[in-house]
This record gives structure tokens, sequence and C-alpha cells, in this order.
């Protein structure tokens, strides 16, 4: 019984998208002008919650690629705008049930799994990481 309760009560903070989320008032150390997360993304109920969760995944994907495909690491490479991640998610995710959007999160994660030690290489050299 114990083990249960334990389950039961860490449960959301390791499940909860939430957690994933940036504080609107975060300083950064590298970049620190870059485009903060949307506001609306650490807005969302916790029924929506891992919509945001989705959305930043497909952010950090597309931005290691984005390196990659310019050779470069500027902050504006590295850090763009967010409006292509959430038209991304929008295109392809809104209205998507939860599983579909953890089976996205997942693949997102593995693309930028997959190239960030080639993203980091060049942000590493511009000092960017």
């Amino acid at each position: 019984m114990p083990l249960l309760l334990f389950f039961i009560a860490t449960a959301p903070s390791v499940v909860s998208p939430q957690s994933t989320t940036t504080p609107l008032d975060q300083e950064y150390e590298v970049c620190p002008d870059r485009p903060p997360l949307p506001e609306w993304i650490n807005n969302l109920s916790s029924r929506d919650a891992f919509q945001g969760a989705v959305i930043q995944m497909i952010y950090r994907a597309q931005s290691y690629q984005n390196v990659i495909d310019a050779g470069e690491c500027s902050c504006a490479t590295r850090f763009p705008s967010w409006k292509d991640s959430v038209q991304r998610f929008n295109d392809n995710y809104l209205g998507a049930d939860r599983n579909d959007l953890q089976d996205a999160r997942e693949d997102y994660r593995a693309q930028a799994n997959e190239i960030r030690n080639a993203a980091k290489a060049l942000c590493e050299e511009a000092g960017n990481w």
C-alpha cells in the first residue's frame, strides 16, 4: 500500500507536461534576446498543457535543424521565432488526442536527440551553447 501511495502522490509531477515549460521571466546566459516562449503556452489549461510540450519539442528539433542547415549558430538561427513551430503544430496536431500528441512529442524528441551533437558542435564554436 505505501508503494501505491508513492506513485499516486508523484504521478502528476513525473508526467506533467507543464514541468517542461520555461518561466517567462527567465534570463539566459546564451542568446539572452531569444524570443520568449509564447505566453499562451504557459497559460494552457492542464487538460491542454501537453500541446505546449509538443510545440516546445518541435521548436527544439527545428532549431537544431536550422543550425545544421545553415552551418552556423547565430542566436537568430538557434532561437528563431516560435511562429513556425506553432504553425507546424497547428497544421499537423491540432485536435489530436493525447496518445497522438505523446507520439509526436517522442518523434520530435528522437529527431532532436539524433542531431543534437552536430548542432552543439557548431554552437560551441560560436559560443552559443
